[in-house]
């Protein structure tokens, strides 16, 4: 499996609400989807109540994991200098090691299942996965 396509797939579902990667990766899915986030966004200023919205959760819920996460030393919160009513979440060294080992983790996990499964059948799932996802979304959206 090519690292481009092992790319691809990643960025599909690690930032998704899908938790393909849920048996690989030691930490909670919102953990690792900020981890991800704030890793990708590391130069710019990203604020909890941004993390809040991208996440789809209340503010309380993301201050609490970011209560958990600063604990483990995977992030620091910082109050804004121009609004003193936001935090300035940013990525830790040991955060930033964290994640990539998560991520190594998951990339070898894609590479064993494509060995397994072959690399058609592996897309195959990851397409099917995307579609139902959007289906659930479309479903949701109609019952509100």
């Amino acid at each position: 499996m090519t690292d481009e396509l092992i790319d691809k797939i990643f960025d599909e579902f690690t930032l998704s609400q899908i938790n393909v990667f849920g048996e690989v990766t030691p930490i909670d899915r919102g953990m690792h989807f900020v981890l991800c986030y704030l890793l990708r966004h590391k130069d710019e200023d990203i604020f909890a109540g941004d993390l809040a919205r991208t996440l789809k959760v209340s503010t309380a819920r993301i201050a609490a994991l970011l209560k958990k996460m600063e604990k483990r030393e995977w992030i620091t919160r910082t109050p804004s200098k121009t609004d003193y009513r936001k935090v300035i979440v940013a990525i830790t060294p040991s955060g930033t090691r964290e994640i990539n080992s998560c991520i190594q983790n998951m990339r070898e996990t894609l590479s064993l299942l494509a060995d397994e499964i072959g690399e058609e059948n592996l897309i195959k799932f990851f397409e099917i996965s995307k579609r139902l996802k959007a289906t659930i979304a479309k479903v949701k959206d109609n019952k509100n």
